[in-house]
């Protein structure tokens, strides 16, 4: 039996689908258990200070610094080695680049800094999405525009509205992605 060119050439296409496909599964294996994670935290934070506006900023302190410290042990679970450096730097810079932006605009209302981090999270994930991995994309337009939409329409109620949508829509995100 003789291979001809047409099926080297389909035969190497399926191989290039198949690559492709197990790289977006493994990406989305990975996300999965970081999305969840901060989908509930997202949640417990804006909950906890909607009711307790005036310890807000510890709340979400206590909240980032033992989230992190999770997502660090789920990565080094996930790969069996430590974290890739320059992922951890992306991230304090991410982290540097928000605090510095609250800093320089100077929030009139916690409101503004509820949506700002949100957003800064979504974009994030909407980056992700465009290089290949199109759930993270969809579950990032779904956090902008949640958040877009609490800000505008429910400024009473928007911490509560943030940890049902907020954290919802993550959680899902997380749900859907290990479904890949």
């Amino acid at each position: 039996m003789t291979i001809t060119h047409q099926d080297a050439a389909e035969a190497l296409q399926l191989i290039e689908t198949a690559k492709r496909r197990s790289i977006e599964l493994r990406g989305y294996q990975s996300a999965s258990p970081h999305l969840v994670l901060w989908g509930v935290l997202w949640g417990l934070g804006y909950a906890l200070s909607y009711f307790f506006p005036r310890s807000a900023n510890w709340i979400w302190l206590a909240i980032v610094a033992g989230g992190w410290s999770v997502d660090f042990l789920i990565s080094r679970n996930q790969h069996h080695q430590a974290t890739d450096k320059r992922f951890l730097g992306l991230l304090m810079t991410l982290f540097l680049f928000a605090v510095a932006s609250i800093i320089v605009m100077a929030p009139d209302s916690p409101n503004q800094v509820a949506a700002f981090i949100p957003m800064i999270v979504a974009t994030c994930y909407i980056a992700l999405g465009l290089y290949g991995l199109p759930r993270l994309f969809v579950t990032g337009i779904a956090v902008f525009l949640l958040t877009l939409i609490g800000y505008f329409t429910l400024s009473a109620i928007f911490p509560l509205w943030m940890a049902a949508v907020g954290g919802g829509a993550l959680v899902l995100g997380g749900l859907w992605l290990r479904r890949a």
